[in-house]
């Protein structure tokens, strides 16, 4: 299987999250392109109005950018029309993330969330809310 996140994230969390909620959760989605995935994520409801956003990108969704952009703009507004606010977290260090989570949209409202993560490792918060797209 290829490399589809970062290298320090805890992988069984990952593994257990999409095994749990890719083919079960109502919101998850996956994004294909030539019939090959370059995205999977979904939304889980944290109350009524807010979700928290996650997704994984495969390493071939950098050669499909203009395509991915566009699908993920339109899986976006989508969550929106569900949710006022979407919320997404990364590793503070994972500056790929970052750059993506922006050009989404997404505003970054906390830089570095001290052991935010299980594996206690730095965490940043980004959001979007309805209207910001």
């Amino acid at each position: 299987m290829e490399k589809l996140v970062h290298e320090d994230m805890n992988l069984m969390y990952i593994e257990q999250l999409y095994n749990e909620h890719l083919f079960t959760h109502p919101l998850s989605r996956a994004v294909l392109i030539d019939g090959e995935v370059m995205v999977v994520g979904g939304a889980l409801e944290q109350w009524q109005g807010r979700a928290m956003l996650w997704m994984i990108f495969s390493e071939k969704s950098k050669m499909k950018f203009v395509t991915v952009f566009r699908a993920m703009k339109d899986l976006l507004k989508f969550y929106l029309n569900e949710f006022q606010r979407l919320e997404t977290y990364m590793p503070a260090d994972f500056y790929q993330a970052h750059r993506r989570a922006q050009l989404f949209g997404f505003s970054c409202e906390v830089r570095r969330s001290r052991k935010f993560f299980p594996s206690g490792q730095d965490g940043s918060i980004y959001s979007i809310c309805r209207g910001d797209l």
